[in-house]
């Protein structure tokens, strides 16, 4: 018997997009630099979409799909069961939410800034799908966030807003900014343009109209440039 402390990483939630790449980044790092020291389970909807990594076991919850009633379920009550059993000494959850789980240490991983989208109600009119996702979010999937060791975001100001609105301690705030690269200008039109580009999905809480509204003032300048969505601009 393997008598190594064990680390969970929960990501049953997630099927598609950005988080499927950074839970995988996530996955490489721990099967690189701590599957010597630590046993890891990755808890997922399936793990044909990630790849297979050498000391990482991968299991599946394909039912994570089929509703918001499993997805809860698994959260916070499966997932204690599974605690109870295997007494982790990390339980890292990806997907914004804290797990009623019994753990040394534990950490989330948040991510959505849907929590402070200030316009509900228009949610509600053109995507209710994520107005009633809005809902988890400020009622259910924030509860007990003070009770994680670590909770891990990518921007400083998402870090303040969970200050503020949870009392969160400087030092459980941990800050990640995805790393990026300056590319050279392209011609366009034999000018030298830039490039800007904005990998999201069509969903109203991404602030297209940001992007958009600096489109207008770059347009006035008469400055070279390109904007990039990744949408087909049907929706």
């Amino acid at each position: 018997m393997d008598n190594k402390p064990l680390i969970v990483l929960s990501a049953t939630r997630y099927f598609q997009g950005g988080t499927i790449v950074i839970v995988d980044e996530c996955l490489e790092y721990l099967s690189k630099h701590l599957s010597g020291t630590y046993r890891i389970k990755a808890l997922v909807y399936k793990k044909e979409i990630y790849t297979l990594r050498e000391g990482i076991e991968f299991i599946e919850f394909p039912k994570s799909r089929y509703s918001a009633a499993f997805r809860l379920y698994y959260e916070y009550f499966f997932f204690k069961t599974l605690s109870k059993k295997w007494q982790p000494f990390l339980w890292l959850s990806m997907q914004d939410s804290t797990p009623a789980v019994i753990t040394e240490r534990r950490a989330v991983y948040f991510h959505n800034s849907l929590l402070w989208f200030s316009k509900p109600l228009q949610l509600l009119v053109k995507q209710p799908r994520l107005f009633f996702l809005w809902l988890l979010y400020k009622n259910v999937y924030t509860k007990g966030i003070e009770k994680n060791d670590h909770i891990i975001i990518q921007q400083k100001s998402f870090a303040d807003f969970l200050q503020k609105k949870y009392g969160i301690q400087d030092n459980r705030l941990l800050i990640f900014p995805p790393p990026f690269s300056l590319y050279k200008a392209e011609p366009v039109a034999n000018k030298k343009a830039y490039i800007f580009i904005f990998p999201a999905a069509a969903m109203m809480y991404k602030n297209f109209e940001v992007g958009l509204r600096a489109n207008k003032i770059l347009e006035r300048k008469k400055l070279s440039y390109k904007i990039i969505l990744t949408v087909s601009g049907t929706e």
